[in-house]
């Protein structure tokens, strides 16, 4: 008898074992206590900062005090302060204080939400936070949809799922020359966030195929330029597969005229999908919610738990009317995976809705803010911040070196310091807001990002804080016509 190998007997002292010697609140504590003070961005040479943390691969532990410490030196010192009341700049989130909990709680569980045979509590969670964002979007009963990464995958699987339904199941076996000579197009507005350019890429579609239509003075798609452009692609042998209109552009926050655009694609036969990545959280506020309207007339939306509904990163919501235009594309069995695409909600496969297999429990932190602050706080608290900037607005419009640019429509409004006497001089006039907006960010107390409209530099203010209040509006104003005055 052959005999067997003894059975591995591992050193104590290099078991893994629960609880970490730590307390994770205080540590929490520590970071969040000035999540709000000032400079809104510490930064630092890459290499220095590099240089903090150990480049040989260790292969030894040590003391959990000294890796935090580590950390604290690197991550925690150097950071942008979302929410910081000045943070106008890129649209992210402020993070809730329900955050850690619900994130320390996914790591905790550690949940594979594949679907609901491996992760049954986390499947009925994420499908409960899908239903209440079914019915903020007023879609019908029988609407789908999956928790993925963010806006830019949100809009890769909505396209990925417009396309193939407008080929056929022929395309989804053989690829695009699968469908013949028809060339497959996008519509979007000249403001559509690039992320569809790049969706067009990794499909195989092509970012030339992505037609752009003008906007109105209002910086919405205008429906008369879409529908010349859909009735003249009929006539090219193009195949229009998708328009998308954006429930809140990054640029300037503008809100295509949802219900026109509906029209259209009804009346041509093409999917129309909503980006609401930023825009989303304004269907909360009872002031913005009309704004909306056609929203529920879409075949996909996507919307951004990570931006203007203040969670942190990250997270997006995906919405799909028709649910099995999606599993056509995303179905797969394999040798140990193997579940209908019409299964009982026993067997219901999140990854036949989108591109990712492996996925963390992302629903989890949604679930807690909503149950503890409740959809009509957040809401109040997107309505408040839609406020401040039409304030801001209107503050702008009081000042004779100020000029509004874009109106503010959510919570997104932008402006040029431009003395009268200067406004023809548009060469000097550009480099004088460049020159603000590196003053406002040198001042540590405000943010603003690099945007253009038209060709022309702007100051963009994007406020989406809970932090943020009327009083900052006043103060930005005051800045920017100091620094204005000073650098003339």
């Amino acid at each position: 008898m052959t005999q067997a190998v003894p059975p591995p007997v591992p050193a104590p002292t290099e078991a893994i074992q629960f609880p970490l010697d730590v307390d994770i609140n205080a540590v929490v504590n520590d970071i969040v206590r000035d999540w709000s003070a000032s400079p809104v961005l510490q930064t630092g040479s890459a290499d220095m900062v590099q240089a903090s943390l150990p480049q040989h691969l260790p292969r030894g532990g040590a003391p959990m005090s000294r890796v935090l410490n580590e950390i604290k030196s690197v991550a925690v010192a150097y950071r942008r302060r979302n929410a910081h009341p000045g943070f106008f700049g890129y649209v992210a989130s402020p993070g809730l204080p329900t955050d850690p909990l619900g994130h320390a709680m996914t790591a905790a569980l550690n949940q594979n939400v594949v679907g609901y045979p491996g992760s049954p509590g986390a499947a009925a969670t994420e499908r409960t936070v899908i239903e209440w964002f079914r019915q903020l979007c007023d879609f019908p009963v029988g609407t789908d949809g999956v928790l993925l990464s963010g806006g830019s995958l949100a809009n890769l699987a909505a396209l990925a799922a417009a396309l193939y339904d407008a080929l056929g199941e022929a395309a989804i076996r053989d690829g695009l020359v699968a469908q013949g000579h028809r060339v497959p197009i996008i519509l979007a507005a000249e403001s559509v966030h690039f992320s569809v350019q790049r969706a067009a890429t990794v499909l195989g579609v092509g970012q030339n195929q992505v037609r752009s239509i003008a906007v109105d003075d209002q910086f919405r798609m205008d429906a008369d330029t879409l529908e010349n452009t859909l009735t003249a692609a009929q006539d090219r042998d193009e195949l229009p597969f998708c328009v998308v209109a954006s429930a809140g552009s990054t640029t300037t926050g503008a809100v295509d005229p949802l219900e026109a655009i509906a029209d259209l694609c009804t009346r041509f036969g093409v999917w129309l999908h909503v980006d609401a990545a930023y825009g989303g959280a304004g269907l909360l506020a009872a002031g913005l919610r009309p704004l909306f309207s056609g929203i529920e007339r879409a075949d996909s939306v996507s919307m951004d738990l990570h931006k203007w509904f203040y969670l942190a990163f990250d997270g997006s919501v995906l919405l799909y009317r028709n649910p099995d235009a999606a599993r056509r594309v995303f179905f797969s069995q394999s040798e140990y995976v193997q579940f209908d695409q019409h299964g009982p909600a026993e067997e219901h496969m999140f990854f036949h809705l989108g591109p990712e297999l492996s996925r963390r429990f992302r629903a989890l932190p949604a679930y807690l803010a909503f149950r503890y602050y409740g959809a009509d706080r957040l809401g109040h608290q997107v309505q408040y911040n839609a406020d401040c900037v039409r304030y801001l607005a209107s503050l702008i419009e009081a000042e004779t070196d100020l000029e509004l640019v874009s109106p503010a429509v959510l919570s997104i409004c932008c402006f040029r310091f431009a003395p009268v006497s200067m406004r023809e001089d548009l060469e000097s006039v550009d480099t004088l807001n460049r020159r603000i907006r590196d003053a406002l960010q040198a001042s540590g107390e405000f943010y603003l990002s690099h945007n253009d409209i038209r060709d022309r530099p702007v100051l963009r203010v994007c406020a989406i804080s809970h932090t943020t209040q009327a009083r900052h509006m006043e103060q930005l104003v005051e800045f920017v016509l100091a620094a204005g005055r000073a650098l003339l």
